[in-house]
């Protein structure tokens, strides 16, 4: 799948996309946005993802394009299954 003429699964796998979404989850705190709930990253008991508000610039985000979230509150935000992260 192609946004903005970028191969989705190729960028996620990139350098950039990683550095984007670790400056995230540093800037929130390693907290989820949605919830509160802290991350694995200081101890806590959620794995942290990034979610893109929008896609408008995807491939050269800006952070206020991007969320700082939970595995569970990333799944309601796409209304997926909402699955234990250990599953």
């Amino acid at each position: 799948m192609e946004i903005n003429n970028i191969n989705k699964e190729e960028y996620y796998q990139s350098q950039p996309w990683r550095q984007i979404k670790e400056i995230c989850i540093q800037m929130n705190g390693f907290i989820c946005q949605r919830c509160g709930s802290p991350g694995r990253q200081i101890g806590g008991f959620k794995i942290l993802q990034v979610h893109h508000k929008t896609y408008e610039r995807f491939g050269c985000e800006d952070l206020e394009d991007l969320e700082c979230v939970c595995m569970q509150c990333h799944q309601r935000i796409h209304k997926r299954r909402v699955t234990n992260e250990f599953e």
